[in-house]
């Protein structure tokens, strides 16, 4: 959903979990149960690499405080963006995408161009 205005879309996020309560408790509680447990630790031991390099992007953007909305880079809308990683190594550049292009991306409709 593209927003020009950074609060707009912090206030739509807030509808949203206004309106999605009991979804997002249900998540909440899967995710604490034991088949939620044992499918997220499924996922780790499946991709290892993919979730430290998840983890230390997390850790930065908390660093750095940033909220994740800003322009993403494919299509310029101003909107939450998704992490892409080139490469799940350490110390390799991560880069903002909005969900359709990182989709894009990941389909190999888009092509990132080496000046990014």
């Amino acid at each position: 959903m593209p927003y020009k205005d950074k609060e707009k879309y912090k206030e739509y996020q807030r509808e949203y979990h206004r309106g999605n309560k009991k979804l997002i408790e249900y998540h909440k509680r899967w995710k604490k149960s034991e088949k939620g447990k044992m499918s997220a630790k499924k996922t780790w031991e499946k991709y290892p690499n993919k979730n430290k390099a998840r983890n230390r992007t997390n850790k930065l953007l908390i660093k750095l405080n940033w909220d994740r909305v800003d322009n993403c880079l494919g299509c310029g809308e101003l909107l939450k963006l998704e992490s892409h990683h080139i490469s799940y190594k350490p110390n390799i550049a991560v880069f903002g995408f909005c969900g359709d292009c990182h989709n894009e991306i990941e389909r190999g409709e888009l092509i990132i161009k080496a000046g990014l």
